[in-house]
């Protein structure tokens, strides 16, 4: 007999954006869509909430389906994406500024300007593989169109953009 579980409050439409796109001029993004998914573990079926993530290039365009993300996987993306907005400093990572394992995703900030950031997004192509396979694209977008992302993740996680900088900050 298959039983059925009601998602809880944490599965409320309210506070979820329809679409998290960080977008560039030359016509990459990284968009992030919520998908709702019906999970069979046992014979108990529950709606989970789950992430397409599409990365857009102008000659190409690939979408990673099915991507998990735990909440502390977007407040760290908050404060990753807020911090590459507003730093005054060119940006020189020795490791990814932002890792969500179970979605397989890197995000980086190679470098940055005044008014531009690098991003880097690595995907692991296929999760269930014992050695990862991952899928690179870099591209340039403005620090202002981190904006709309950041208030998307402020959103979605109930944080102000302070309350961010002090979870990345350890405080």
């Amino acid at each position: 007999m298959l039983e059925v579980v009601k998602p809880g409050a944490e599965f409320a439409a309210d506070g979820v954006p329809d679409v998290i796109r960080i977008p560039s001029a030359s016509g990459a993004a990284i968009i992030l869509t919520p998908v709702s998914w019906v999970s069979n573990d046992n014979g108990v079926a529950s709606l989970v909430r789950l992430w397409d993530v599409a990365l857009v290039e102008p000659t190409r365009s690939v979408c990673y389906r099915r991507r998990q993300f735990t909440d502390a996987d977007f407040v760290a993306l908050l404060a990753v994406l807020r911090r590459a907005m507003i730093d005054d400093f060119p940006h020189a990572p020795t490791e990814p500024d932002f890792s969500a394992t179970k979605a397989g995703m890197q995000l980086s900030v190679p470098s940055s300007t005044g008014q531009d950031v690098d991003l880097q997004i690595d995907m692991v192509i296929f999760l269930d593989e014992p050695i990862a396979d991952y899928d690179q694209m870099r591209f340039t977008t403005a620090r202002a169109a981190l904006w709309e992302p950041v208030e998307a993740l402020r959103a979605l996680t109930g944080m102000d953009v302070d309350d961010s900088t002090a979870f990345d900050l350890g405080e």
